[in-house]
C-alpha cells in the first residue's frame, strides 16, 4: 500500500484529507504537534481504518528533522499545515510567516531527501486575489498572483505567507525535478471532524450573536454586498486527491464551486434560524478575500429519517450511510444505554450531532410514534433473524414481524411520513411450491405463508405476511411504501455482537454446518446461494428511499455462490481449519434453483463486491 504524508493532520481541511486517504486504502503519515493531545487529534484516531493505517508523528513545521522522519518512506505528501488567523496578528514572523514560509521550505527539502514522487501544496484564494495591479474587468484565475509586498504593507499576513510559500514551492519543484502541484481553494466551508472550532466556524457562530468578526480573517467592516467565492470542504479534498492521483495534474489550480452574496448569507441564516440577532453591517472583502464556515449542512433544512432496529447488522449500515449523506437519524433500539448492543452507533461519524436513539420495541406503538414523529421517511429494518430453533413462533418471530410492522405503518400514517422502505427478505419470495416450474422467481412471486406455517419456516412466515400487509396498507392509505427483498446478506459488521449470517460463516471454520439457523436442512446437494454484500444492500435501500420513481417491490441480490465453492474458497484462504464435508440445501430446493434461472427483472443492487468482502468478517475475527 502506498504511503502519503499529510502535514497539519489535525486541522479542518487536513482531517478530511486523512479520512479520504484512509478510505481509499492509503497508509497515512500525519504530522501533528502532539500525537497524545486527544482534544486536538483524538478524532483522527477514531476514523475508519485509523488503527491499521494511520501513523501520527510529532513534527512542527519548523522542525526539519521531525518532518524528515514523518515523510520518510512516503510516495507523496499533501502539505496542508499553515495557521489561519483567529484574531489580530501581533507577531507576524512567529505567528504567520515562519510557519508558512520556513515550514514549506522544510517540507520541500524533506520531500527531496526522501525522494517523494509528488507533492500537493494547499495554498489559498488569498494567494490569488490580493493584487491591486491586476487589470480591471479581467478575470482573476491561476495566472494571477497576490502582491506579497502590498500585503505586508497592509498587514495582510495570512495572504503574504500563503503567496510566498506557494510560489517558492512551485519554483523548488522546477529546480529540483520534484513534481509539485498547488491548489488554491476559495472560502472552505463544511462540517468539521475535529472538536475544536476552526476560524471560519467561529465567524459563522458569531453571526448568530450579532457580532461581525470577519476581522479575524483580516477583513474590514463595510456595508457593501459583495460576491463571496466558496467551496465545500469535501469538494476541496476531492480536488486535492485528484491533483495527487492524476499524473497529468501540474502547476497551479484554483478550487471554487459557488458564489454567495453576503446579504444572501444573512437572509439565509435568518430564514433557518430566525430567533438570533444578526449584524446589520455586511463585510467588504479587500479584493474579494473572504472566508466563511461550511454552510452546506446548515443551509439545508435537514431531513429526518427513522431507522427501526438501528443497532442490528443491516440497520447499523443504514444509519451510517444516512448520517454520511447529511440526514438527521432517529434510531429505534430496545435500550439506548446498552453500550454492548448500541455503543457502536454513537461512535459513527456525525452521530454526536445528528443521531438520536429512541427506546422503542416493535410492539410498543407509543414509543414508535415518538421516534417517528417529525420524520419525513422511515426505513423499517427491525426483524429478528433466527439464531437457532424457534420454540415460541408467536413471541419470537410473528409478533415482532407482523404486529411490529403494523405498528410502524400506523405510526407513519399518524406522523404523515412521506415514504417508507420496508426491508423484507428473499425468504418472502422463494418458498412457493406452487410456482410454475422453469419460471423465474422474481418480485411477482410470493412465499406461501400457509405452507411455511405447516413446515415451521417461521422467519419466512413473518417476512411474507408483514411485507404484504405493509404494501397493502400503503395502497389503502395513500402512503408511499416500497419493499426490498435482499438475498443472504454477508459483509463486515459495525456492531460487536455477531449476526446470524456471520455466525454461520464462522461455524464453517469449526467444521459445523449451521445453515439450519436460517431454516435450512443438511443435504449433499451443492445448491446455488444468492448473496449480497451488506453495503450493496444498503445502497439499494437508500436508492429506494431517495428515488421518487421507486415503487412496489424489489429483489436485491448481487452474486450466486455454490456452497461447495464457498467451502473451497474458505479452505484456500484459511487452510488450517476443519471444514464440513456436507453442503447445504434449502428445504424447498426447487424454489431456490428456479430463482437462479433466467433474468431477475427488478434487482436493485447488482453492483456486488469481490468475494473477499464476503470473507472480511472472518478475517477480522481470526485476527
Amino acid at each position: 500500500m502506498e504511503r502519503v504524508c499529510v502535514t497539519g493532520a489535525g486541522g479542518f481541511v487536513a482531517s478530511w484529507v486523512v479520512k479520504e486517504l484512509l478510505a481509499k486504502g492509503y497508509i497515512v503519515h500525519g504530522t501533528v504537534r502532539d500525537p497524545d493531545d486527544e482534544k486536538k487529534n483524538g478524532h483522527l484516531k477514531k476514523l475508519e481504518h485509523a488503527n491499521e493505517r494511520l501513523h501520527l508523528f510529532k513534527a512542527d513545521m519548523v522542525d526539519h528533522a521531525g518532518l524528515c522522519i514523518a515523510i520518510n518512506g512516503c510516495a507523496g505528501v499533501i502539505h496542508v499545515a499553515t495557521p489561519v488567523p483567529a484574531g489580530k496578528v501581533t507577531d507576524p514572523q512567529a505567528e504567520m510567516l515562519e510557519p508558512a514560509i520556513t515550514g514549506t521550505r522544510n517540507v520541500m527539502n524533506a520531500c527531496l531527501k526522501s525522494k517523494v514522487t509528488k507533492v500537493v501544496v494547499v495554498s489559498s484564494i488569498a494567494a490569488v486575489i490580493g493584487n491591486p495591479s491586476w487589470p480591471k474587468h479581467t478575470k482573476m484565475d491561476e495566472n494571477c498572483w497576490t502582491d506579497a509586498e502590498f500585503c505586508m504593507k497592509t498587514e495582510l499576513w495570512y495572504s503574504a505567507g500563503k503567496v510566498i510559500s506557494e510560489h517558492e514551492a512551485l519554483e523548488f519543484g522546477k529546480k529540483n525535478n520534484l513534481n509539485v502541484v498547488s491548489i488554491c481553494p476559495s472560502i472552505v466551508f463544511g462540517p468539521m471532524l475535529q472538536s475544536t472550532l476552526s476560524t471560519t466556524n467561529i465567524i459563522l457562530l458569531n453571526l448568530f450573536k450579532g457580532k461581525n468578526s470577519f476581522n479575524l480573517l483580516e477583513l474590514d467592516k463595510a456595508e457593501e454586498d459583495v460576491d463571496i467565492p466558496i467551496v465545500d470542504v469535501r469538494d476541496c479534498v476531492k480536488a486535492l486527491l485528484l491533483a495527487f492521483e492524476k499524473p497529468e495534474a501540474e502547476g497551479r489550480y484554483v478550487c471554487s464551486s459557488h458564489v454567495l452574496k453576503t446579504n444572501a448569507l444573512i437572509k439565509l441564516l435568518k430564514s433557518l434560524f430566525p430567533h438570533y440577532n444578526y449584524p446589520t453591517v455586511y463585510v467588504l472583502l479587500p479584493y474579494l478575500f473572504l472566508f466563511l464556515l461550511g454552510l452546506n449542512q446548515l443551509f439545508q433544512k435537514m431531513e429526518r429519517v427513522c431507522v427501526t432496529g438501528a443497532g442490528g447488522f443491516v440497520a447499523s449500515w443504514v444509519v451510517k450511510e444516512l448520517l454520511a449523506k447529511g440526514y438527521i437519524v432517529h434510531g429505534t433500539v430496545r435500550d439506548p444505554d446498552d453500550e454492548k448492543k448500541n455503543g457502536h452507533l454513537k461512535k459513527l461519524d456525525y452521530a454526536n450531532d445528528r443521531l438520536h436513539l429512541f427506546k422503542a420495541d416493535m410492539i410498543d406503538y407509543a414509543g414508535l410514534c415518538t421516534a417517528i414523529n417529525g420524520c419525513t421517511g422511515v426505513i423499517h429494518v427491525a426483524m429478528p433473524v433466527p439464531a437457532g430453533k424457534v420454540t415460541d413462533p408467536k413471541a419470537e418471530m410473528l409478533e415482532p414481524a407482523i404486529t411490529g410492522t403494523r405498528n410502524v405503518m400506523n405510526a407513519c400514517l399518524k406522523s404523515k411520513v412521506k415514504k417508507v422502505v420496508v426491508v423484507s427478505s428473499i425468504a418472502a419470495v422463494i418458498v412457493n411450491p406452487s410456482w410454475p416450474k422453469d419460471t423465474t422467481m422474481d418480485e411477482n412471486c410470493w412465499t406461501d405463508a400457509e405452507f411455511c406455517m405447516k413446515t415451521e419456516l417461521w422467519y419466512a412466515v413473518g417476512k411474507v405476511i408483514s411485507e404484504h400487509e405493509a404494501l397493502e396498507f400503503g395502497k389503502k392509505n395513500n402512503l408511499n411504501v416500497v419493499s426490498i427483498c435482499p438475498s443472504i446478506v454477508f459483509g463486515p459488521m459495525l456492531q460487536s455482537i455477531l449476526c446470524t449470517t456471520n455466525i454461520i460463516l464462522l461455524n464453517l471454520f469449526k467444521g459445523k454446518n449451521s445453515f439450519n439457523l436460517l431454516e435450512l436442512d443438511n443435504a449433499d446437494v451443492d445448491v446455488d446461494l444468492p448473496i449480497v454484500d451488506v453495503r450493496d444492500c444498503v445502497k439499494a435501500l437508500l436508492l429506494a428511499f431517495e428515488k421518487p420513481e421507486a415503487e412496489g417491490r424489489y429483489v436485491c441480490s448481487s452474486h450466486v455462490l455454490k456452497t461447495n465453492d464457498l467451502i473451497k474458497l474458505l479452505k484456500s484462504l484459511f487452510p488450517h481449519y476443519n471444514y464440513p464435508t456436507v453442503s447445504c440445501r434449502i428445504t424447498t430446493e426447487d424454489a431456490w434453483m428456479l430463482f437462479q434461472k433466467g433474468k431477475r427483472t427488478r434487482i436493485l443492487a447488482n453492483v456486488g463486491k469481490k468475494f473477499d468482502a464476503l470473507l472480511r468478517p472472518a478475517k477480522d475475527e481470526e485476527n
